[in-house]
């Protein structure tokens, strides 16, 4: 798949993840082989009042064996417009996306995400002022439309090829369905059918079975892989080496789950520092164990701490223990 000029191969896609997809576990992601992965969500009018919060979500190394693509969201066309032109300038991202599915309540009632899929007018005034400023290729993630009454995907789509948008990321669930019941092939198939430009299917791909039904029930371009992640770095390489050389990697043992545990935790000090890492880990070490047995109790002991090298004795212990 080719974005702009450059070359997506093979053509999987990390989403962009608030709270997850951060700096530290974008390193991790990369080291597993993913070539195209996502900012978390910036706030376009947050980066232009200069909020130090914002720019640490900006943050990645140019060069770091891959592309990036730098999400922003936002309501109001002058401040998307001068956000994408201090990203141009100050980050030089390879892509610049538009968030036009986001459905948190927080985002919407400002009338930015997939409030925005409410306004295709709006909308397109907002796409033509982003390739009118920009030189970055523009990209856009969106939904299936705003309700079962407002199903629109295949007009946002249109709006975005007329307006020489490179991709179009389509997740296959309604605002209103949030990530409920199962996800939509047939809208995600109209708009492969309805545009020349990439289209990218998201929503339920958790292991290369789902990869493929997504491949073959829509016949996108390429696929993004969002929940299916969290606590799962591997089924980036797990799906990467299957579409590469059509070879079913192991899927990770007891052991490789705490040591990764353990080497995100220390990623994450590396970067944030001990206070602020700890309570962000928690949330991504309750997902390695998750299913693992008597998991709970442990999960539950480290959440209570606040000390590194004790949340690490606990992970090797619990690791020795499951022995």
């Amino acid at each position: 798949m080719i974005i702009g000029n450059k070359k997506i191969n093979p053509p999987i896609i990390v989403a962009p993840m608030a709270g997850i997809t951060d700096y530290p576990y974008r390193q991790i992601l990369r080291e597993m082989g993913v070539k195209l992965i996502y900012s978390e969500m910036v706030s376009s009018k947050g980066l232009v009042y200069d909020s130090e919060r914002t720019k640490e979500l900006l943050d990645y190394k140019i060069r770091d064996n891959g592309y990036i693509n730098i999400q922003i969201f936002g309501s109001d066309k002058e401040y998307i417009i001068k956000a994408a032109k201090i990203i141009e300038k100050d980050y030089k991202p390879d892509f610049l996306d538009l968030n036009i599915g986001c459905p948190a309540p927080k985002v919407v009632k400002n009338g930015s995400g997939a409030a925005l899929m409410k306004k295709p007018k709006i909308l397109e005034q907002i796409l033509k002022g982003l390739k009118k400023e920009l030189n970055t290729p523009i990209t856009i993630k969106i939904r299936s439309g705003w309700d079962k009454n407002h199903i629109n995907a295949v007009q946002i789509a249109q709006i975005a090829e007329k307006t020489k948008i490179s991709a179009v990321v389509i997740h296959g669930r309604s605002r209103e369905q949030f990530y409920s019941n199962t996800v939509n092939y047939e809208v995600i198939k109209e708009v492969k059918d309805s545009v020349k430009i990439p289209v990218i299917g998201n929503g339920d791909i958790v292991d290369i079975k789902s990869a493929l039904k997504m491949y073959e029930k829509t016949n996108c371009d390429g696929i993004m892989i969002g929940r299916g992640i969290k606590g799962n770095p591997w089924l980036v390489k797990r799906l990467i080496k299957y579409f590469d050389d059509r070879i079913y990697l192991p899927k990770p043992s007891v052991e490789q789950k705490i040591e990764m545990a353990v080497y995100h935790l220390e990623k994450a000090i590396e970067y944030y520092g001990k206070e602020i890492a700890v309570p962000k880990m928690r949330k991504h070490i309750s997902w390695y164990l998750k299913g693992l047995k008597n998991s709970t109790y442990v999960k539950d002991h480290i959440n209570k701490l606040n000390d590194v090298m004790k949340i690490k004795s606990t992970l090797y212990q619990y690791k020795k223990d499951l022995k």
